[in-house]
């Protein structure tokens, strides 16, 4: 009645007998529910997995009580933030070097490599020893960047020059 309106009336003359008067009356039509806007809610089912799904493309669609009922839609993106729910991953499960004796301070032993399936920042991977003596942090250094494990002291036996 009121096509795309955001606010509608309908005007009319009402014939009152006894004693005889004529009333005009205007009456405004509101929205079917009490309050004029209803607030759709999305609420998840399952947990998401950014790794797996990182977005959702859904339509909404609004479908009003008239006759005929008239609908709208709208189309909702969904973008899924990462959340840092991987660890990192080394690409073997071992890394064995042979090292000389005499080999100079700062020279490349072994590389090692982990990657992490997390997305921007959380899937940065920096390298560090753990558990280890302090005698094996006096001869190996690696690279919080690289991976790359050098020498960082003589690691010739004791006793020896």
């Amino acid at each position: 009645m009121c096509g795309d309106s955001a606010t509608c009336s309908v005007s009319f003359e009402a014939l009152v007998h006894n004693p005889l008067n004529i009333f005009r009356v205007e009456v405004a039509i509101e929205d079917e529910k009490p309050g004029g806007k209803k607030q759709p809610e999305l609420v998840l089912e399952r947990a998401l997995d950014r790794e797996k799904q990182s977005s959702f493309e859904l339509v909404l669609t609004a479908v009003d009580g008239g006759d005929p009922a008239r609908s709208g839609t709208v189309q909702v993106r969904i973008n899924v933030t990462d959340a840092n729910d991987n660890p990192p991953v080394f690409s073997k499960s071992l890394y064995e070097a042979r090292v000389a004796e005499n080999l100079p301070v700062g020279s490349v032993v072994l590389q090692v490599r982990a990657t992490d399936a997390d997305a921007g920042s959380n899937g940065r991977v920096s390298y560090s020893f753990g558990n280890v003596p302090d005698t094996v942090k006096a001869l190996f250094a690696v690279d919080s960047e690289s991976g790359e494990v050098r020498t960082g002291g003589s690691p010739g036996f004791r006793g020896e020059e």
